[in-house]
């Protein structure tokens, strides 16, 4: 029951941070989110035809084609068809749930970080520092309407947490999900993969050079310190007669015994 109570604590934060989508019927007008909602309903016409991973969007620049899908990252795209194959979800409606997705992963990865490292109160406190950060909660997300970058804001909090725990525990799972993450990083937004990647590697050499080292003296230093003195057991001649041992019970039976 804790552990529902976290995540319904950590709910609660992460609605108030999606509110703004969640009361208004459409998305931010005069930002690129009018160029995603476009993408996403030419990538889910052509999947629907059969291409699964379209290298040519033919409808586009007035019918002469584009291969926007050729060379820009398409994983926040694909998570919108997941919305839009549902029968009463619209282009514009599944465009806002990535959205409304990106910034729930987001707080959920910062979340369980930070509550590995410091504790569930902690895990709180910078699930909604990072979700409430200008930058995270309207720049991107209202202000530009970028979908990818803005999904990527949430996928990078996730990965971060499955490296932590590859690092803490080298399991098959978290391993698989640490790839997975990274992964999804590269496929999310382009230039953002390159600013995740190098923050990644930054905090993974602190991690194995600089944090192992610190560990490494501070268990040389608990094998050197100097052990509790053992208290020393006293004379088995002064013990009480039943806590004797057996072989001066038998020394003292008389004359012509022998010591056992």
């Amino acid at each position: 029951m804790r552990r529902y109570g976290d995540y319904l604590i950590l709910t609660a934060i992460s609605i108030l941070a999606v509110w703004p989508f969640l009361v208004n019927p459409s998305l931010p007008q005069g930002t690129d989110a009018e160029l995603h909602i476009y993408r996403l309903a030419e990538l889910s016409r052509l999947v629907r035809a059969g291409e699964f991973y379209p290298r040519w969007s033919p409808n586009f620049y007035f019918g002469y084609g584009y291969p926007i899908f050729n060379y820009y990252a398409p994983l926040s795209y694909y998570v919108g068809l997941l919305f839009d194959f549902l029968p009463v979800v619209q282009p514009v409606g599944a465009t806002k749930a990535v959205f409304v997705l990106g910034l729930f992963l987001g707080g959920l990865g910062t979340f369980g970080f930070v509550r590995d490292l410091w504790g569930r109160e902690a895990g709180w406190v910078a699930a909604a520092v990072y979700l409430y950060a200008p930058y995270v909660q309207y720049i991107d997300p209202h202000a530009r309407g970028v979908l990818a970058e803005t999904f990527s804001l949430g996928v990078w909090p996730m990965a971060l947490w499955a490296f932590g725990r590859l690092r803490r525990q080298p399991t098959r799972w978290n391993w698989v999900a640490a790839v997975a993450g990274m992964a999804a990083i590269i496929l999310t937004h382009n230039l953002m993969a390159m600013v995740w990647a190098g923050v990644l590697a930054g905090w993974l050499l602190w991690e194995f050079v600089f944090n192992a080292k610190e560990q490494r003296r501070e268990r040389r230093r608990r094998n050197l310190s100097p052990a509790p003195p053992r208290p020393r057991a006293p004379p088995p001649h002064r013990l009480p007669p039943r806590h004797r041992p057996r072989r001066l019970l038998l020394a003292s039976c008389g004359a012509g015994t022998q010591r056992h």
